[in-house]
């Protein structure tokens, strides 16, 4: 029980030490008494003899009257000289108290909205002082753990340590991440840490969880926390430790932010027009007047906008360009400086990148199974244009090859932005791995199928049925012949969205009399159904597959193939929606392809494809705040790719090889954390107590602790009139 009173003593903390010299103040009384008692001279009086009989009679009164008239002089001189050294009383540990060593377990939130600033100070910034706060009010014999929180989990940044001075090292070397947070991960985090300080402390009798937060909604409605093994984890976690979140958070919640930026079409071609979107949401109740909006393209600023944004609200913005030269181009989309009166707490949201690569023109080769496959798909894609052997050179910027399926083999994919396969009877294994390879390095793939197909041959050789299909679909046997319809499926496809409204635009009215029945393969959640058919079948099907796109036509792009009857399997080939279709499904196999690979979220990891005639020195990635990474040089398993993961910041990102650029890319916030809201206390998780945010800035603003000065100068003035009132009633009773 000794070691209690220890343990109390050690909550008092004192902002100004040197100031408890003034407490020496406190014996002056004491000095002014034993000095005025040496000064009297004693004089022989009558009438002081007879007052003398008179005051041994009242001695102890007036004895008890001079000893408190001096105890109350001492303590206002010792209030006021501790009120100066700025005492404070920290209540962190009382809980501890008695119960032995406590094992702290600091896990800090580092979403992009802890960066949301308010009086100068960021809501990391108050998590940081709060948490060197706690671990200075530790006990003798405490020990610390200190676990950083984003979305992409939990990350022990300092393991069991009885050493303070390494928790605050910890603390203070956390920074934000542009992601979210995720709280599962978190409390498993901690469940770990806990365990792990169980087994290599025994000592170690109460374990504390203190989770510094903004309690932003985003994180703190996590879906799995509402299952019952997020309950359970939960519950498990409080059994073994007090689980305590302080809000770190403040009142802000009025802020906009730029949540996407795309460009149309997606294909860039050198002196074709696109509009460059992007989209802008207000948050909260407040709305926005006259926001400035320009858009950067390679550093020059090339147009601005002013804009009104209603309260939660959203608004596109589109900006019209046209690029002369062919490369690459870095676009930014600002927000500019709306924050000039303080009124966007946060700022990381105000811009956005895109990379887009400039073409001189699209280059796509029809690869022909049979006699007339691919001449439709060639018209549509290069209506005007002028024959070079097997190759149109077209006046729109595309260029169109016709290809032979002989000339497979030799044919160089990565010289072409897509291939489109018309109606091949087979594939080797040989040309099956180059055109994965192709794919997965960003090319992009059309698979149109028809009479010369044999569906047990293609699903063998594409290893459908091993995982790893570079097909999203199973091919199936053939429809029983009929007249069938396409189905738009509501429009909700890039491919088809051109249409909506258009019903005599020859979409609706295209008849099918046969077509192979496509299966979804079940472990590929990215596939996309684009266009189906009026008996719920799949028409055309588009899956990423690694940095490219393929997709898969159920039926031919041209009148060649026939029933058995005779007839043409569609009329889909003099459809006046063919050219569209075809058109807006080889940009989007290209053009999304190429962005995706360009344009990434945080988090996300950079592909750099490699010329493999290129020497190659070191290495290098360098992050949007200046500083360089050296990366590892590719091996024959990374198939000419350079892959850097890394990327838990928002900015421009680029791979170097010595002096040389070997790609540049974008890398923007998911902005799901951007809305500030918050969750109330009470819907906090079961097992998980909380402090409001008022009693948090108390805690802050005195250095983590309850001021004592105001409470000692209150005291200290009470001390000082009813010192008053004892000198004057002493002085009427001796009088």
């Amino acid at each position: 029980m000794t070691d209690i009173p220890l343990a109390l003593l050690s909550l008092l903390e004192l902002g100004s030490l040197s100031m408890l010299g003034w407490l020496a103040a406190g014996v002056l009384p004491w000095l002014i008494t034993l000095w005025s008692r040496q000064q009297q001279q004693e004089t022989p009086w009558a009438a002081v003899e007879l007052l003398r009989d008179a005051v041994r009679r009242r001695s102890r009164l007036i004895h008890f009257q001079q000893w408190l008239l001096l105890a109350l002089r001492t303590a206002i001189i010792v209030l006021v000289a501790l009120a100066v050294a700025e005492p404070a009383w920290s209540p962190a540990v009382i809980s501890s108290v008695g119960k032995g060593p406590t094992h702290h377990v600091l896990v800090v939130d580092l979403s992009y909205s802890m960066s949301c600033q308010s009086e100068g100070q960021t809501r990391l910034a108050r998590a940081q002082q709060l948490a060197r706060q706690r671990i200075a009010s530790g006990n003798s014999g405490d020990a610390f753990s200190i676990i950083s929180w984003a979305e992409q989990g939990a990350s022990v940044v300092c393991r069991l340590t009885f050493d303070p001075s390494l928790a605050r090292s910890a603390i203070d070397s956390l920074s934000i991440l542009h992601t979210g947070a995720s709280l599962p991960a978190a409390l498993r985090s901690a469940q770990g840490v806990i365990e792990r300080a169980k087994k290599q402390a025994p000592s170690l009798v109460h374990h504390r969880v203190t989770l510094l937060s903004d309690l932003g909604r985003n994180t703190w409605t996590d879906p799995q926390l509402s299952t019952e093994s997020g309950r359970a984890l939960c519950r498990s976690l409080a059994e073994q430790a007090e689980l305590v979140v302080y809000d770190v958070g403040d009142n802000q919640r009025e802020q906009v932010a730029v949540t996407s930026l795309r460009i149309e079409p997606p294909t860039v071609l050198q002196d074709q027009p696109v509009s460059v979107l992007a989209t802008l949401r207000s948050f909260d109740s407040r709305s926005w007047s006259n926001l400035p909006i320009e858009l950067s393209i390679d550093g020059t600023i090339v147009a601005q906008q002013q804009i009104d944004l209603a309260s939660n609200g959203e608004a596109q913005v589109p900006f019209s360009y046209r690029f002369a030269d062919a490369a690459e181009h870095l676009l930014q989309v600002s927000v500019v400086d709306p924050s000039s009166e303080k009124t966007d707490p946060l700022s990381v949201d105000n811009r956005r990148w895109l990379v887009v690569d400039a073409r001189p023109s699209l280059r796509v080769a029809c690869i022909s199974g049979r006699a007339g496959a691919a001449d439709d798909l060639v018209r549509a894609l290069a209506p005007q244009s002028q024959h070079t052997g097997n190759r149109l050179s077209a006046i729109a910027g595309r260029q169109v090859d016709l290809v032979g399926v002989g000339q497979l083999l030799d044919l160089d994919f990565t010289s072409y932005d897509a291939l489109l396969l018309c109606n091949l009877a087979t594939l080797t294994p040989d040309e099956v791995q180059r055109l994965s390879h192709y794919v997965r390095g960003g090319g992009g793939l059309v698979l149109l199928l028809g009479d010369a197909v044999v569906p047990e041959q293609y699903n063998r050789v594409f290893q459908v049925d091993q995982g790893d299909s570079l097909l999203p679909v199973r091919i199936g046997a053939l429809s029983p012949a009929g007249e069938y319809r396409f189905d738009p499926l509501e429009y909700q496809h890039p491919l088809v969205s051109p249409f909506r409204g258009q019903e005599n635009s020859g979409l609706l009215t295209t008849t099918i009399s046969q077509y192979f029945r496509l299966q979804h393969l079940t472990d590929r959640p990215t596939i996309e159904t684009a266009l189906g058919f009026s008996t719920e079948d799949p028409a055309i099907v588009v899956d990423r597959s690694g940095l490219g796109r393929v997709a898969v036509v159920a039926i031919p792009g041209s009148l060649a193939s026939r029933t058995e009857g005779g007839s043409p399997w569609s009329s889909f080939a003099v459809s006046p929606s063919f050219l569209p279709i075809v058109r807006e499904l080889v940009d989007y196999v290209v053009g999304s392809s190429g962005l995706d690979r360009l344009n990434r979220l945080v988090g996300e990891p950079l592909v750099c494809p490699l010329d493999p005639e290129q020497a190659l020195g070191r290495i290098t990635a360098e992050l949007p705040d200046g500083s360089h990474l050296l990366l590892p040089t590719p091996g024959e398993q990374d198939q000419g790719l350079v892959l850097f993961g890394e990327t838990w910041q928002s900015g421009v990102y680029k791979i170097h090889s010595d002096e040389q650029q070997l790609g540049r890319f974008a890398v923007n916030l998911d902005t799901r954390e951007s809305n500030l809201a918050t969750i109330e206390l009470a819907d906090l998780p079961e097992g998980i107590s909380s402090t409001d945010s008022a009693s948090t800035e108390t805690l802050l603003t005195s250095g983590g602790s309850i001021a004592l000065a105001p409470a000692l100068l209150a005291t200290a003035l009470v001390l000082l009139l009813l010192e008053l009132v004892v000198a004057w009633q002493m002085g009427r009773a001796w009088g």
